[in-house]
């Protein structure tokens, strides 16, 4: 079973963030990263929550040591379908309006 440091540097790395990037996106110092990483301090509460928003990870995940990490590409494949469906969406309004323009003629 994985430490809670060794779970909170998987989720780091896993984003491919630096210490330094985490601690900007945590509002915390580089050596709290580096403290929670090696185990010489844990996370409060509202940090293991920061924690799992910024690594895209459950809770569980960073204290049980769950290896179900999300990819970076499942945002973006995500965010990938949204824009294309309302692209299609906003064709046909375009479509609809502009017909109807066209009919009133």
């Amino acid at each position: 079973m994985n430490n809670l440091g060794e779970n909170i540097k998987k989720g780091r790395t896993h984003r491919g963030l630096s210490q330094k990037e985490a601690s900007l996106k945590l509002n915390v110092s580089r050596q709290s990263i580096s403290k929670w990483e090696n185990n010489k301090v844990s996370p409060d509460v509202n940090n293991i929550i920061k924690l799992s928003i910024v690594y895209n990870m459950s809770v569980e995940e960073l204290i049980f040591g769950k290896t179900n990490l999300h990819s970076p590409k499942d945002n973006n494949t995500t965010t990938c379908i949204f824009k294309k469906a309302f692209i299609h969406i906003a064709i046909f309004i375009f479509s609809l309006t502009l017909s109807a323009l066209l009919t009133s003629l």
